[in-house]
């Protein structure tokens, strides 16, 4: 037994300072030395291959509760088994033998928790657990890794707290716990991390106050702190990080006004305070004190005010420029076409432009940005006609939007060379004349939105070609004529939006028959004739269908009973006739349904009441017969059935008469009988 004892000693090499930090092992370690424990695994400890570390690693596992890879096969304590310096996943250190410096186990699908064990790697320098499902809380005892440089647990499913005392990891450079559901406070402690150069904590749940102490790490080259709910105002102090690059305070409630001194950061390649509750304007020399931007965005917070400065211009690097949803007012700059490298400038919800005829003369200069790829100016106050320069844009521009604006005149019909546009939106503008048939050659697109202007004439029949567009929406318009069966050809369409224009003639049963019609199909406020074809029945997936203010007629198929995904259904100020289709009761999903002013007659379908109906409107039809108690006729706000003369019953709300009894007819002889008694009256 004494040789047992040597033999242990020297091979865990153990020291007063490690035995402090392996408490467990230790309780281990008496345990194998007495005869009368004869229950311990002292192969873990004893054979020559397994250090203190094999033992906190198959502690580590033995946390883990689901590793679908795989991955920590290797990792067990058979004596036969490898070292642990190759199992998985797992490096050691070159001068220290058999001492674990790194665990890389990103992406690999991991369940389970960080075992508290993991303190006792205390030669560990880089812990990587990206992209897992870990849960529970960030382990104490992290705070005994002062090696550790590198600390990796982004994307999982971490809770509770920032460990305090994780500022004793004086040695951290990287450390990156974005993407969990962290609670409380950052730590003030964590300024106490003078070597840290990149600091992630952004897609949290943290609160209270930005620690102004962050403002000590005078290495920090990245600050990302965004999507939290952080309050209060930003810390001056964030402008003495002078190594400092990106800077990610978006999408929190903070208040106040930007510091001055964040905008001397002369080193800052992101700026972002997006999604805020800032106020305050842009410094007119911005562009000279932060040359060196790739991006700049103070994008939704309502409160920024003045004008786009000019010094943008600057910039040289300058790649997404976003300044939505302010209070911006004045003019676009026209130097912003300087911007060589600009691939988003998104300008939109602000007060911009002024109404009159030159708000857009920044277009002409925005054609020299080679690389723009997005570009919004919805909503603001830009007036004037679309520049005809706009068919110079780039090829590889993706989307267009203009739309709620003030913009009169035509559609420059070299739009048609934007052959890369996934999304052309100009609704809510003045825009007249006819739709470019060009806009059929955009096979790219997506979705298409002119609604709300003043376009005439027909659709063009070109707009078949557009076999990728997902959304088409062309409604509250003035435009005639048939809806071209060329649409029919829209193999991807899931919104096809017409209403309110003066469009006539059939339903095209080509539209009708697309399967991906899923979402929202509008034909209503036009002049459309003659009857609902049958083939309606094959929007099977369709989720809403208006048909109503039209001239429709004949019966209502009984196929609208195979569109089983149906939620609402408007047909009303049509002239449909005859029966309700009881086929209309397959609709389970069906939430509001509209049939009035129409000529409908006979009973209501039984099995009306047992639909989940938030709506029904049956009223000013020739409908006759009981009205049901129960399901939506339990209460009058919720179904209307006014203007049909011929109905009773019903819940006395309505003050219907009351449904006559039915007489009990008495039984007929058979006919057998009667010609019995004939016979025998014959005889007779």
């Amino acid at each position: 037994m004494a040789d047992m004892k040597l033999l242990l000693l020297q091979e865990l090499n153990l020291s007063f300072s490690v035995v402090w930090c392996n408490s467990l092992l230790i309780i281990i370690i008496i345990s194998c030395m007495s005869t009368a424990v004869m229950d311990v695994d002292c192969h873990v400890i004893i054979d020559d291959s397994i250090s203190n570390d094999r033992v906190a690693l198959l502690a580590f596992k033995d946390a883990i509760t689901q590793d679908p890879l795989g991955t920590l096969s290797s990792w067990n304590n058979n004596n036969n088994s490898l070292h642990h310096c190759e199992w998985t996943g797992v490096t050691c250190s070159h001068r220290h033998h058999s001492r674990v410096t790194k665990i890389d186990l990103r992406s690999q699908r991991l369940e389970g928790s960080v075992s508290p064990y993991i303190g006792n790697l205390s030669f560990l320098q880089y812990l990587i657990l990206h992209n897992n499902s870990l849960n529970g809380e960030i382990p104490q005892q992290i705070d005994r890794l002062f090696r550790l440089k590198h600390l990796g647990l982004s994307n999982n499913s971490l809770e509770g707290e920032i460990p305090q005392n994780i500022s004793r990891c004086s040695n951290l450079i990287h450390l990156n716990i974005s993407r969990n559901n962290l609670v409380g406070k950052i730590p003030d402690e964590l300024g106490y991390l003078s070597s840290l150069v990149i600091l992630r904590l952004s897609d949290n749940n943290l609160s209270r106050e930005i620690p102004s102490s962050l403002g000590n790490l005078s290495f920090l080259s990245v600050l990302d702190i965004g999507f939290n709910n952080l309050g209060g105002m930003i810390p001056s102090t964030l402008g003495q990080l002078r190594s400092l690059k990106g800077l990610e305070l978006g999408m929190n409630k903070l208040s106040g006004t930007v510091p001055s001194s964040l905008y001397n950061l002369s080193s800052l390649s992101v700026f972002s305070v997006m999604w805020n509750q800032l106020h305050g304007s842009i410094p007119f020399d911005v562009g000279f004190t932060l040359p060196n931007l790739d991006y700049f965005s103070v994008a939704n917070n309502i409160n920024f005010t003045g004008t786009v400065p000019s010094s943008f211009s600057n910039m040289s690097r300058l790649e997404l420029l976003e300044l939505q949803n302010n209070n911006l007012v004045g003019s676009v700059p026209y130097n912003l076409g300087y911007l060589k490298r600009l691939e988003v400038l998104f300008l939109g919800l602000n007060n911009l432009g002024s109404g009159q005829a030159n708000d857009l003369n920044f277009i002409n200069s925005l054609v020299n940005c080679t690389n723009l790829r997005e570009l919004y100016l919805i909503s603001n106050n830009f007036g004037g006609t679309l520049p005809t320069s706009i068919a110079n844009f780039t090829t590889t521009l993706d989307i267009l939007d203009f739309s709620e604006n003030l913009i009169y005149g035509s559609v420059p019909a070299g739009i048609q060379s934007l052959t890369s546009l996934t999304s052309l939106s100009l609704y809510s503008n003045m825009f007249t004349g006819s739709i470019p048939a060009g806009i059929g050659k955009l096979q790219n697109l997506r979705l298409l939105n002119l609604n709300q202007n003043k376009f005439s004439g027909s659709i063009p029949s070109s707009f078949g070609n557009l076999t990728q567009v997902i959304i088409l929406r062309l409604y509250e318009n003035n435009l005639t004529g048939l809806i071209p069966s060329s649409l029919g050809n829209c193999a991807s369409l899931q919104v096809l939006n017409l209403n309110t224009n003066r469009l006539n003639g059939s339903i095209p049963r080509q539209v009708l028959q697309l399967p991906s019609l899923s979402r929202f199909l509008d034909l209503s406020n036009n002049s459309f004739t003659g009857s609902l074809p049958m083939e309606v029945g094959n929007l099977r997936n369709l989720d809403v269908l208006y048909l109503n203010e039209n001239a429709l007629s004949g019966e209502i198929p009984s196929s609208i009973g195979e569109c089983l995904s149906l939620r609402y259904l408007s047909l009303d100020n049509n002239y449909f006739h005859g029966n309700i289709p009881q086929a209309i009761t397959s609709l389970k999903g069906l939430e509001v349904l509209v049939l009035s002013h129409n000529n409908l007659s006979g009973m209501i379908p039984k099995g009306f009441e047992k639909l989940n109906l938030s709506g029904l409107d049956l009223s000013y039809n020739n409908l006759e017969g009981e009205v049901p108690k129960t399901g939506v006729f339990k209460n009058t706000s919720t179904f209307i059935i006014e203007g049909n003369s011929k109905l009773c019953g019903g819940i006395p709300d309505l003050k219907l008469p009351s449904c006559p009894i039915p007489l009990k007819k008495k039984p007929r002889k058979s006919i057998s009988i009667k010609v019995i008694i004939i016979i025998i009256v014959t005889m007779i």
